[in-house]
């Protein structure tokens, strides 16, 4: 069950996710799963799917934060540095 409060003509669930914060850990899970992926049909090596995901919990814990400015940034420079599109 879930509970709301009412705001005038609004009414909005307490347990509210920002849509900034919901991108973010859309945009760290796609790019984890990629990864996964990729490690696990040889696209890429343990050691780069090991860097890359600790630059992505690295991106979480500033999403966790409420800098998901920062944390999309640290997601598109993981992208990069290991040779993935940034869209």
């Amino acid at each position: 069950m879930t509970r709301s409060i009412s705001l005038g003509l609004l009414a909005l669930p307490l347990a509210f996710v920002s849509p900034a914060l919901a991108n973010c850990k859309t945009d760290i899970s796609t790019f984890q799963k990629l990864l996964d992926n990729d490690l696990k049909v040889g696209h890429v090596g343990k050691s780069v799917h090991a860097k890359a995901s600790a630059d992505l919990a690295a991106a979480g814990k500033l999403c966790s934060a409420s800098q998901d400015g920062a944390a999309s940034n640290a997601v598109r420079a993981a992208r990069s540095r290991y040779g993935y599109p940034t869209n």
